[in-house]
């Protein structure tokens, strides 16, 4: 189990009456603006594989100590979707700044063993609206990322939907595809429909680097009905986008709870017509569950 202590940077505002014209606030004993917010409006955890669960502390913190303890509550916003009590545990529904301090931590606990693939808890707390800052506002927005997801065979193989991505355009092009993986042996695979081509590329597995490596230079479509000959997946150069012709370096495909990411890669025709032309130029293909 992790306790991380967020370290808080208070910022004062101090401003005139002339400056709140507009807005209808406090003041604490004339000295400037007195509000009650969370140290970070966002936030980003991360749930290794090694932790059977991680307990975060959440901080309030508040412009002028009080002489008196200072309760306020705290409520599980809208915007969440983790499950409270599945995905995470709040201990408690208050926080309490002590008399003379600025700071008091909420204790969140995220229970990895039952976690999904991430969520987003939205914490919100409950003070009057004089007290809210106008820059900070009253709501902590925290997205949790787990590693959690076992990536195997039951994981690998199925059903995907691809989407392709060009280097020279930096947009995705055109909708979702129907993509299925297939199991050929205990280390290899066939990703069907590549491109929407309907053909099949084999992949060595690897799960425990999570990468897929697809040889170089694999026979992908016949357009030779069509005049053009045949088209093959070869290894393209990020920088040039120029395809390796007699290379048999492969491509990397890497694996992650997201999906599947097949680094650029180019479809070169061989024969026909257009022997030696590319077809398309620095492709990325994402595929997702």
């Amino acid at each position: 189990m992790k306790r991380i202590l967020f370290l808080v940077c208070l910022i004062v505002a101090v401003a005139g009456c002339s400056q709140q014209k507009d807005i209808d606030l406090n003041t604490y004993d004339g000295k400037g603006l007195e509000f009650v917010h969370f140290a970070s409006s966002s936030d980003s955890w991360l749930v290794g594989a090694d932790d059977e669960s991680f307990v975060y502390d959440v901080v309030v913190a508040c412009t002028y100590k009080h002489d008196t303890d200072m309760t306020y509550n705290v409520k599980v916003g809208e915007g969440t979707t983790g499950v409270e009590g599945k995905d995470f545990k709040l201990s408690k529904k208050s926080v309490t700044i002590k008399a003379g301090d600025y700071v008091a931590e909420i204790p969140v606990e995220v229970l990895y063993e039952t976690v999904g693939e991430g969520f987003v808890l939205e914490l919100n707390l409950e003070v009057a609206p004089e007290l809210i800052n106008p820059t900070y506002g009253n709501t902590s927005i925290i997205t949790v990322n787990t590693d959690k997801v076992t990536i195997d065979w039951d994981w690998l193989a199925g059903p995907w939907s691809g989407i392709d991505y060009g280097y020279y355009s930096e947009e995705y092009e055109g909708d979702y595809y129907p993509m299925e993986i297939t199991k050929v042996s205990e280390t290899e695979c066939a990703i069907k429909n590549i491109w929407g081509t309907g053909s099949s590329l084999k992949g060595i597995v690897d799960f425990e680097q999570r990468t897929i490596t697809i040889p170089g230079y694999q026979f992908a479509y016949d357009y030779s009905s069509e005049g053009y000959g045949e088209l093959y997946f070869v290894w393209c150069d990020k920088e040039t986008l120029e395809p390796d012709e007699d290379s048999t370096r492969p491509v990397v495909a890497t694996m992650s709870p997201a999906g599947i990411v097949i680094d650029c890669y180019d479809f070169l025709m061989v024969g026909g017509d257009y022997d030696g032309y590319t077809y398309a130029g620095g492709i990325c293909t994402t595929m997702k569950k």
